[in-house]
């Protein structure tokens, strides 16, 4: 889980007001029209000496690990119509279809399917040639 863009930002803006010697929550309140409570207690974090980056919420682990997850995006970018099915033997842990489905969304990544498109007939192939040749005095 990844924190928002505009909560890093709040947090930055306070460490950087309190390490320029603007050390009231008032104050900081003020010049950034963050909320009194966001800077109480990001203020308590950096007196404590702790962390600002966001902790990872509970929550049940994910089944696929790490190499897994970076598997599943080089199959898929090398051949993007690759099966679930031909995926889930490569991987290390055991996972279900659902659970390959879901991560595939995840990485934002569409399953392509090939589509049969029938073959060019003689005559297609001429009327081509002949508009082709009609076309190439328009460059």
């Amino acid at each position: 889980m990844y924190m928002h863009s505009t909560q890093q930002q709040r947090r930055n803006q306070i460490e950087i007001l309190y390490n320029a010697g603007i050390t009231k929550g008032v104050d900081i309140c003020q010049r950034t029209s963050i909320p009194k409570q966001t800077v109480h207690r990001v203020l308590n974090l950096i007196k404590d000496k702790k962390s600002l980056q966001h902790k990872r919420g509970a929550g049940r682990p994910s089944k696929i690990k790490a190499n897994d997850k970076r598997r599943i995006a080089a199959l898929y970018q090398s051949n993007p119509r690759t099966s679930l099915r031909s995926i889930l033997p490569r991987l290390s842990s055991p996972v279900s279809i659902s659970t390959l489905h879901a991560q595939v969304k995840r990485q934002n990544f569409v399953s392509k399917r090939a589509v049969r498109v029938p073959a060019l007939t003689d005559l297609h192939v001429s009327k081509r040639i002949a508009w082709c040749k009609e076309m190439k005095c328009f460059d």
